[in-house]
């Protein structure tokens, strides 16, 4: 057969260290080999490439699509992470190839080979002819590694690393592969010595001048910094997430380091007055008075051709003055994640120069652009719409997998939605998936799966920790604050959700709500009905502000305010079945302070309202049972929740509150049947809340002790 020739993608492989494998355990040696050969056959031939020759520990293969050619080198990397493991390194060019007597040639073999050789265990390297390939496809990430001179090679080529799924990333000190050595040639060194004594000389005379000169005052280091997102002048529309994504990674990498005290992202956009920032003196000094910023890190952006220019500088809140300007960044526009990259490493490296907290940043990239942009779009739909939120998160984590964020989101919008098996599926993806985590990660998981265990007193330790570095954080605050209501330190509540700005924040009314809840518990029942009525009208007319305030009027004695404030729902338009829940609660607050006068004439006042307003029948139903429940006749309502049970809606609320009617009747053999029934719905999903249950019903019998146990 002829000798022929065709442009092909080069793919070489190569066993990271198999000499030594061979040295130290020559059957574990073997089977890796094996298990190479067995996993690159398949995965090759099922895109549509070809296994060329195999090197011992090595191959050659070609594709006809660069496309095909990566996804095959991704599967490659992922089936070798796991067990047994293969350390595996890919090369990859585009280059004409020679077929002869079924052997390959050709000076784009020997370049694959080269770009091979630069690589680390688990890396994807590829040349900027692959690359340009791929660059306006989002399916694949890339991060460029600079110029490489090969040996061979006359002309230096420009190297990039895969970085789909977290694909390693190697330093350019690690990068050894076959490359050209300089040659010596003394008057370039010597003009390189000469350069070297002059620096010496130059530092020497700054030294004297000043000894302690450094690149960055410790006077901007050692106060609190903001970073505000930048604003983008590119007059592309498509990079306005560009903006907030650049100041989430720099305050992220901040967090990092020990010594620097960061404003969190969420904290700066709370405070943000419409998201954008004009720098006038009303904006900084009201922005410096909600967060405690004494400096902030802003900047902009512009494209030139292909390049985005980023433009950054440190500002006194105080004086608006700039106080540091930093070096100009330039980025590729087809590798967003890569400029940010760059950009938060350049600005990281004038805060700190210890090496071990420089890892952290230095290994964890930014996500995919347009995951991030997914991620934006689940995340405004949060809480209103789970099945959006949950579709967008999805498509976020499938454009890039180590998008940790996503992942964390997601979560909680199974959590909020009692999807608790979907909840713990997500967090075994997060262990599966994730081995290097940044510290503000590291915490997030450490909440995610203190919460999924209802450990609520770990919860409030994390929270405590994170408030340290931001006193001010909405989210960490409020839950928090709540925590530590639920054990028990009504105390330490307040004093966290002091640290809240009432009126700065955009969701001022749950902001409000904790607040007055927490001076309900410090009996300040004076201030808490004063800043309820602060909350904007539309969080003032939700059940949980009502309540709260029902529950202040009753321990004041106070019915009448309770009933004009549900007569104010009526008028404001609220269904009948909602207002029948404020009814029972109402006469719920009644109970809890044991005011059985006030209580018998409300249970009067629930029932009119039941037996006239047009609810529905299922609802008519619960209502009922529930008011016989809280007026203490458990004869009747033993009726009620026995029919709902027979309905099945609510089967364990609805069975606790069979058993807790038994007991208070003197049925204890019936209310053990019903302990035991609960035991056998005791699910991972339940999740604690059959105990509670459980624990309740033996109350009912009077079984103070068995009761606590469950529940302590």
């Amino acid at each position: 057969m002829p000798a022929s020739r065709r442009l092909a993608v080069i793919m070489f492989t190569d066993i990271v260290g198999y000499t030594a494998m061979m040295q130290q355990n020559e059957k574990q040696a073997i089977e890796c080999v094996k298990r190479h050969e067995a996993v690159l056959e398949k995965t090759v031939a099922f895109y549509h490439g070809e296994v060329r020759q195999y090197y011992g520990d090595g191959s050659l293969n070609i594709f006809g699509s660069v496309s095909d050619c990566l996804r095959a080198a991704l599967e490659l990397q992922r089936q070798f992470r796991q067990a047994p493991y293969v350390p595996l390194r890919i090369g990859i060019h585009i280059g004409e190839v020679l077929i002869e007597k079924g052997k390959l040639f050709g000076n784009g073999i020997n370049i694959a080979s080269r770009i091979e050789s630069l690589g680390l265990a688990g890396t994807v390297l590829f040349s900027k002819e692959v690359m340009e390939k791929i660059q306006n496809q989002s399916e694949f990430q890339f991060y460029p590694l600079g110029k490489f001179h090969f040996k061979n090679v006359r002309d230096p080529m420009e190297i990039f690393a895969l970085t789909n799924e977290e694909l390693p990333i190697p330093k350019r000190r690690e990068m050894l592969g076959k490359l050209k050595k300089k040659a010596f040639s003394f008057k370039t060194n010597l003009a390189f010595i000469s350069l070297i004594i002059l620096f010496l000389i130059v530092s020497g005379v700054l030294l004297i001048n000043s000894r302690k000169a450094r690149i960055f005052p410790d006077s901007i280091k050692e106060q609190q910094l903001a970073v505000i997102p930048f604003k983008n002048n590119s007059n592309d529309s498509n990079l306005d997430m560009l903006s907030d994504m650049a100041a989430e990674y720099i305050i992220q990498g901040l967090m990092s380091l020990k010594d620097i005290k960061i404003v969190s992202s969420p904290t700066t956009k709370e405070h943000l007055q419409n998201n954008s920032w004009t720098g006038k003196e009303n904006q900084r000094l009201d922005f410096q008075r909600q967060t405690g910023a004494k400096k902030i890190i802003f900047g902009s952006f512009y494209q030139n051709k292909n390049d985005l220019i980023f433009n950054t500088q440190i500002i006194d809140l105080q004086t608006g003055e700039v106080e540091f300007v930093f070096p100009k960044v330039k980025g590729n526009r087809q590798n967003l994640e890569g400029t940010i990259y760059d950009l938060r490493s350049r600005i990281l490296t004038y805060f700190s120069g210890d090496q071990t907290e420089m890892e952290y940043f230095f290994n964890n990239r930014p996500p995919n652009y347009e995951s991030y942009k997914k991620f934006n779009e689940g995340f405004k739909v949060f809480r209103k719409d789970f099945e959006q939120c949950k579709e967008s998160l999805e498509q976020a984590i499938e454009l890039d997998s180590s998008f940790f964020r996503a992942y964390y989101v997601m979560f909680f919008n199974y959590m909020n939605n009692r999807k608790v098996s979907q909840a713990d599926s997500v967090l075994q993806l997060i262990d599966k998936r994730f081995n290097n985590l940044m510290p503000d990660e590291l915490l997030a998981l450490d909440w995610m799966k203190a919460l999924y265990k209802q450990d609520y007193r770990q919860m409030y330790i994390l929270g405590k920790g994170f408030l340290k570095k931001d006193p001010k954080h909405p989210i960490y605050n409020f839950d928090t604050g709540l925590l530590a209501m639920y054990l028990n330190r009504p105390r330490e509540a307040l004093e966290i959700f002091n640290h809240i700005n009432l009126t700065g924040f955009k969701n001022s009314g749950i902001s409000e709500y904790r607040m007055a809840f927490a001076l309900l518990r410090n009996d300040s029942l004076e201030r808490a009905i004063k800043i309820l009525n602060q909350a904007p009208i539309e969080e003032r007319i939700t059940i949980g502000a009502w309540t709260l305030k029902m529950r202040i009027y009753a321990m004041q004695n106070q019915p009448d305010s309770v009933m004009a404030l549900i007569r104010s729902t009526e008028n404001a338009g609220f269904k009948p079945d909602r207002i029948a829940s404020l009814y029972l609660e109402a006469l719920k607050q009644f109970a809890l302070i044991q005011d059985t006068t006030n209580l018998q004439k409300w249970a009067d006042h629930t029932l009119s309202y039941f037996n006239s307003a047009p609810t529905s029948n299922s609802s008519k139903s619960a209502n009922m049972a529930e008011l016989f429940f809280l007026n203490y006749q458990y004869d009747q309502a033993l009726n009620y929740y026995r029919d709902l049970l027979a309905e099945s809606k609510g089967k364990i609320f609805n069975l606790m509150r069979v058993g807790y009617c038994y007991g208070k009747l003197g049925l204890n053999e019936k209310a053990i049947n019903v302990i035991n029934e609960l035991k056998m719905l005791d699910t991972p999903q339940n999740r604690g809340n059959i105990k509670y249950h459980m624990a309740m019903v033996y109350a009912g019998m009077g079984e103070k002790s068995k009761a606590m146990d469950l529940i302590t």
